[in-house]
């Protein structure tokens, strides 16, 4: 399956079981002299090996750094340009992200950066990574002060998401890319929501991906430098971001998102927006998948590392995507004080 998403540097999606063993076919159209794979040691020791036999032929260099979001930071960035330069990359030349979340932030911030930018072809080969990371552009690394404060949008020239590789993710992160696929069921609602809450399975999990893929690309053709409309995918991110940095990511993205979402949900319906049905709607799927949504931060914490968020819209406040309904979320802004009420 191939999902065309049309930015300002059109690009495909795609999207099947055993693409990496195609990896050679697919990446025909674009003219490389080398290849340099960027990994992590776990997709590395899984996938590597693989993908570098499916590139025969071609001149291959690759990478692998420690797993974790703890390391995408500024010093990891700085050893794959180092590497990348060691392997005398050019900017006719193709870097492959293969890997999750971290892998595809990284890759694409290298790929952005270095020598202003050469090609980038995203492997992802995690739930989380496939639906979201992978897609849309944002690529960055972590500082000190939040999540992705130093980042570029800068489309990929193609994703290959195969989704065989989701036989060899844990229970628990497969867990993770279903608490970013709960935001996008409450996002849009529909047929999205109703796979969840039927439960997820062998037999659906390609049209959800399908699906979730579909609408992530909605939001960046509308809006790709998030200015307004794709700030709703944000939905739970806000408190999110914070939660994680404060568990000093500990708490993986997935699950820090439900948090992020549950709060949202709470704040939405004792502002008399949502429902207490579709909150309570809302809730059954969060308990379906076993999600925690205790959140053991007091508002003053939360909103500490808030302030510091890339999403702000100003030195006073934050916009963030409310909850009218299932399937109907919207913008807001607030400023400080008003989250503080509006979290509490």
């Amino acid at each position: 399956m191939i999902i065309n998403v049309k930015a300002s540097k059109p690009y495909k999606i795609h999207l099947g079981n055993g693409l990496i063993n195609e990896a050679k076919n697919i990446l025909a159209d674009f003219k490389f002299d080398k290849a340099f794979i960027l990994t992590d040691e776990a997709v590395g020791a899984l996938y590597l090996d693989a993908l570098k036999g499916a590139l025969k032929g071609i001149d291959v260099y690759s990478y692998s750094i420690k797993c974790g979001e703890r390391h995408k930071n500024i010093n990891t960035y700085l050893k794959i340009t180092e590497a990348m330069s060691k392997a005398r990359m050019t900017r006719g030349d193709l870097l492959i992200g293969l890997g999750g979340g971290v892998i595809c932030d990284l890759a694409g911030f290298a790929a952005a950066t270095y020598m202003r930018g050469l090609k980038l072809a995203l492997f992802p080969t995690t739930f989380l990574a496939g639906i979201d990371a992978a897609i849309g552009g944002k690529n960055g690394v972590d500082t000190d002060f939040g999540k992705n404060m130093l980042g570029t949008i800068r489309q990929p020239d193609a994703v290959i998401y195969d989704i065989s590789t989701l036989k060899t993710l844990s229970s628990e992160e497969i867990k993770n890319g279903i608490g970013e696929g709960i935001k996008y069921a409450v996002l849009d609602g529909g047929e999205l929501f109703d796979i969840l809450k039927a439960g997820l399975n062998d037999d659906n999990i390609l049209r959800f991906c399908e699906l979730s893929i579909r609408l992530k690309c909605r939001y960046v053709e509308l809006d790709e430098e998030e200015k307004g409309l794709r700030r709703l995918l944000n939905l739970g991110h806000t408190a999110a971001h914070a939660i994680e940095k404060l568990s000093d990511y500990k708490i993986p993205h997935g699950a820090a998102v439900v948090k992020g979402l549950a709060l949202i949900a709470d704040a939405s319906a004792r502002a008399a927006k949502l429902g207490e049905r579709e909150r309570a709607e809302i809730f059954s799927l969060i308990e379906k998948y076993g999600f925690d949504t205790k959140v053991e931060l007091s508002v003053s914490q939360l909103l500490e590392v808030i302030k510091s968020d890339k999403k702000g819209t100003g030195k006073n406040g934050i916009t963030i995507a409310d909850i009218v309904s299932i399937g109907d979320c919207r913008e807001r802004y607030l400023d400080f004080g008003e989250l503080g009420e509006y979290l509490s």
